[in-house]
């Protein structure tokens, strides 16, 4: 009992000095240890640092701030140990996936991190004693994509990151998934300016997906939709958590995204990582980022929990029916405003002639979400065909993929060519709106599409 008093005096002092400078010694003085041993039992008494532990209470304790007051930005940085405003809003952003400003604007309801109290409470899992852990974060986080690699379809990266967790095979690599999901080989396009279009996978988040990929690699799982999470938010809470225990992380859809100022809406996929506070808090991985960052659970959420493993199928035979399902997934009907394969190459032609933008606020348009990412999502499939060169060497008599080959080649020789054009990537906004400009733009787009006509043509 004497020790957990003196970590509860611990934290009392923690707690009255977040505003000012913890001194070490002192820490080391009120747990009657030296500064190591202590860090090492604090780290094994709450799964994570004190060091992190204090600075997570000072970024919550600065939020409320933030929220409450109308105090200076900077003041409540400096105030709260940070050396400028410009740390405190990395700080910020990475923990609450907002700006200390628009966090303001809205009175945003952000998640807290709690003060903890140590008692002696024991609890019993499934027939174990353990000390009741609050906490927990996955030990093996690492970026779910690698974009130098031309990685930037996500859902792919979670599913891979899952089988590594599992010590699944290597061959269901992101690669792998590439192929599964369709992501490699369909181009798609959004008509909704406001929303955020980033492949196929993600613009067809359902079941049907998960059942594709998750027999692809052999294993059971439970997906849980937006209404049903809303209607038994505590029950999955508690299986999230459970799988968190057990090294496994969740694959989840429903983040909006803060880019330039702006909240665009995304539903990002990603990976649930962790949990803080019994549950109250879950934390994600966002998709360029290590540092996993709590969410809020008010939005529509979408689950997907791996489950037990079940036989399956031949490499060979994943690989030929995820070609096989090339013109599926290229002919697909449009869906909620996206447009799928030669359809998605028109429509965005379409849409930049018969002036989408024009009366469009410059400063509203965004190139990289209306128009970068489209062209992202071609670059990526044309200049890493992985998935398309393990197929010849698992597959060498499936005949369509020499001539899928052949228009992949043709493809690449004009990439290059079509990033180019008014800047690609890099494009100034005011030119989306130029038609005469947007002229050999569209030209390029159109003969993508006739690309996709041909590689259909190979199935017919």
């Amino acid at each position: 009992m004497e020790s957990l008093n003196r970590l509860n005096t611990l934290i009392s002092y923690v707690e009255a000095n977040l505003d000012d400078e913890i001194d070490n010694q002192m820490l080391s003085q009120i747990a009657a240890c030296p500064l190591a041993v202590l860090q090492r039992f604090f780290v094994l008494m709450t799964n994570v640092t004190l060091t992190e532990y204090i600075r997570l209470r000072r970024l919550a304790r600065a939020a409320d701030e933030v929220r409450d007051t109308s105090a200076k930005i900077i003041d409540i940085a400096v105030k709260y140990n940070y050396d400028s405003s410009d740390a405190f809003c990395v700080a910020f952003k990475r923990r609450y996936g907002m700006t200390p400003t628009a966090a303001r604007e809205i009175k945003a309801v952000l998640p807290a991190y709690d003060r903890i109290s140590f008692t002696s409470s024991i609890i019993r899992v499934k027939g174990d004693a353990m000390m009741n852990q609050t906490s927990k974060t996955l030990g093996n986080i690492h970026h779910l994509m690698d974009k130098y690699q031309g990685q930037n379809f996500v859902f792919n990266g979670c599913m891979a990151y899952l089988m590594e967790c599992l010590g699944a095979s290597k061959d269901y690599d992101y690669w792998f998934f590439s192929g599964v999901s369709g992501d490699c080989f369909t181009q798609v396009y959004g008509q909704d300016l406001t929303r955020w279009y980033q492949c196929l996978s993600h613009a067809c988040f359902d079941e049907r997906l998960i059942k594709r990929v998750f027999d692809a690699c052999g294993y059971d799982y439970t997906f849980v939709s937006p209404q049903s999470f809303s209607a038994n938010r505590e029950k999955y809470v508690k299986k999230v958590m459970e799988h968190i225990n057990r090294g496994l992380p969740v694959i989840v859809k429903g983040f909006n995204v803060l880019w330039s100022d702006r909240i665009w809406l995304v539903e990002e996929i990603s990976c649930v990582v962790g949990y803080e506070n019994g549950g109250e808090t879950l934390l994600f991985l966002p998709e360029e980022s290590i540092t996993p960052t709590a969410f809020s659970f008010d939005i529509p959420l979408t689950l997907v929990f791996v489950e037990g493993k079940k036989l399956a199928p031949a490499l060979p035979d994943i690989y030929r029916q995820a070609i096989a399902n090339i013109p599926v997934h290229n002919v697909a009907s449009p869906r909620d405003g996206v447009s799928f394969g030669v359809q998605a190459f028109l429509d965005w032609a379409e849409n930049i002639e018969n002036g989408t933008f024009d009366d469009v606020p410059t400063e509203d348009i965004d190139i990289w979400r209306h128009y970068g990412e489209y062209l992202c999502i071609i670059a990526s499939n044309v200049c890493c065909p992985h998935f398309l060169n393990r197929a010849k060497e698992l597959c060498p008599d499936v005949k369509e993929l020499a001539a899928i080959d052949a228009i992949i080649k043709k493809m690449d020789a004009d990439i290059y060519t079509f990033m180019g054009l008014e800047g690609g990537f890099g494009m100034e906004k005011h030119k989306l709106k130029d038609h005469e400009l947007m002229r050999p733009v569209c030209a390029m787009i159109r003969k993508f599409a006739s690309y996709y006509n041909d590689l259909l043509a190979i199935f017919s």
